[in-house]
């Protein structure tokens, strides 16, 4: 083999000296655990792939070295092309199998494969065969060369400026790319409700931006008047789906914490060799940080997409919160957080219309004389009496059950009939309840309603579950009474009628009738007595 050659530092009078040096084993040109260029030679030529891997094999072009594909012909170029991935740089020769083989190559390329980033340096020995004006202005190629000017340095210069173009031109798609999926990513996180499923959403599409598996963790820490809390999980995904929602304990995973807090504290996104911790502004206090776990170092474009996506998604985390708030101050009472009037409507407008109607009953929890009580303790007192309640009868009739509170003093129990038992609900309240070290005791009425027995909807099945109460409230304080259709046909008779009544009133349909009093001894008038008559249409 003969000694390699080498390029002497250049000077004013020539470029292009050489000098032989003792030769070296030749360095290897095959793949690498590193990043490479990817170079295609395309020629019929086996010298010219030789000399070229030879010119170009030991050198590093943008901080990578580069990787050799050969074709040596334009039908094995179409074959292996379809197949070959991350290609930067193709070396076409125009006379091979025809005299315009390449040019016809350079259209496959471009048009059938759709391989616009690749750059194409088309060179030739013939340049009859392919001036190079027209091959310019008639092809999608990027430099045109003759094989006798190509020497070392030349063909080093072309290539090289060959592959920086090919690295912008592919930052800038990334960039594009990236940037379109941050778009659509944040319309779809925008779908999603709960700060839970928010922020799983987060992990799996900071995930596809980078290609890589969802593997990380997001938490939430508050710090009101400065004092910040424990890391909170909000959402796990692959590895660490091991860790539960609930406190990030620093003790089992100091790493993973020490790298959340410090992110939060410099506020910024932290980037890792095989990690990265990205840190969303939040309002109220409140700050969101994700760790990801990553197969590799991420690029610039990498990082800078990041930085926008986190911006888009602090706000939209701020969104979900406020949408969450909302939510529990339209379905949830603040004082007991238990469903209130409006989310137990909904849930029994489901109960009705599912399989479950059939065992279900409602019981509609009213506690004695509590306005009484209320008044001669306090508001506050009243208010902690009531969230005790809320926590006996969620802690003792079972989690299968919906208690909710429909305001004031009046609690809602659904669920199976053999758990919304009047008996098992009563005994509740047989024991006192112990308000800051003071023994209260209280009893309850109910009104029930069989869901079985009912037609109507949600709101419909409590309006019957209140007449029962109040039933039960008018004849039998701390018992109860099950709603019945005749008890629903006489209430609903007597609302008809003093509608009917007051419309009477309005319209002088009233009219007094003197009926005169006889004394039955004497047989004399007496007196006269003065009867309303209602005289209807």
């Amino acid at each position: 083999m003969p000694a390699p050659i080498m390029p002497l530092e250049q000077n004013k009078d020539d470029h292009d000296d050489l000098v032989f040096l003792e030769e070296h084993p030749a360095p290897s040109i095959g793949p690498t655990t590193r990043s490479v260029w990817r170079v295609m030679i395309i020629d019929d030529d086996e010298d010219v792939h030789s000399t070229t891997t030879f010119a170009l094999g030991n050198l590093d072009m943008q901080h990578r070295p580069l990787e050799f594909v050969h074709a040596y012909s334009a039908g094995q170029a179409r074959d292996m092309l379809k197949h070959e991935q991350e290609i930067a740089v193709i070396l076409l020769d125009v006379v091979m199998e025809q005299d315009d083989a390449g040019l016809h190559l350079v259209r496959y390329i471009r048009e059938t494969l759709k391989l616009a980033d690749v750059r194409i340096i088309l060179r030739t020995g013939q340049p009859g065969y392919a001036p190079e004006i027209d091959a310019i202005r008639d092809f999608d190629i990027n430099d045109y060369k003759t094989k006798s000017e190509l020497t070392r340095i030349k063909l080093f210069t072309t290539v090289t400026a060959a592959i920086r173009s090919y690295e912008q031109i592919r930052s800038i798609n990334a960039s594009r790319r990236g940037l379109a999926q941050i778009v659509r990513a944040s319309t779809e996180l925008m779908a999603l409700h709960g700060v839970q499923n928010f922020a799983a959403g987060v992990l799996a599409q900071i995930a596809d931006l980078l290609g890589v598996k969802a593997d990380g963790v997001l938490c939430v820490q508050e710090c009101p008047d400065g004092n910040c809390h424990e890391l909170m999980i909000s959402a796990t995904a692959g590895n660490f789906s091991r860790l539960t929602p609930g406190q990030l304990s620093a003790a089992d995973e100091e790493p993973l914490v020490t790298a959340m807090e410090r992110s939060l504290a410099q506020r910024r996104n932290i980037y890792g060799p095989d990690f990265a911790t990205l840190y969303f502004a939040g309002k109220a206090s409140r700050d969101f940080v994700a760790y990801l776990a990553l197969p590799r170092a991420l690029t610039d474009i990498d990082e800078r997409l990041l930085e926008v996506f986190c911006g888009n998604v602090a706000v939209g985390l701020d969104n979900v919160e406020l949408v969450s708030h909302l939510h529990n101050a339209a379905f949830y009472d603040q004082l007991s957080k238990l469903p209130n009037r409006t989310r137990l409507v909904e849930i029994l407008d489901a109960t009705l219309a599912g399989p479950a109607k059939d065992d279900a009953t409602l019981s509609l929890v009213d506690l004695d004389h509590f306005a009484e009580t209320n008044d001669a303790l306090g508001h506050q007192f009243g208010d902690l009496l009531l969230i005790e309640v809320a926590g006996r009868l969620q802690s003792r009739l079972g989690q299968q059950l919906t208690v909710a509170r429909m305001g004031g003093d009046i609690f809602g129990v659904l669920g199976d009939a053999a758990q919304v038992n009047p008996a098992k609900i009563l005994a509740l309240f047989q024991e006192p309840f112990c308000i800051d070290g003071q023994d209260v005791r209280l009893s309850a009425t109910l009104g029930l309603v069989r869901l079985g027995e009912h037609d109507g909807s949600g709101a419909d099945a409590l309006k019957d579950a209140d007449i029962a109460l109040k039933r039960a409230k008018s004849q039998q304080r701390a018992g109860h009474f099950y709603f019945s259709r005749s008890m629903g046909i006489e209430i609903r008779e007597r609302v008809r009628m003093m509608h009917a009544l007051r419309t009477a009133f309005g319209q002088d349909q009233l009219f007094v009738v003197y009926q005169p009093q006889i004394d039955l001894v004497t047989r004399r008038p007496v007196g006269a007595e003065a009867l309303l008559r209602w005289q209807t249409p």
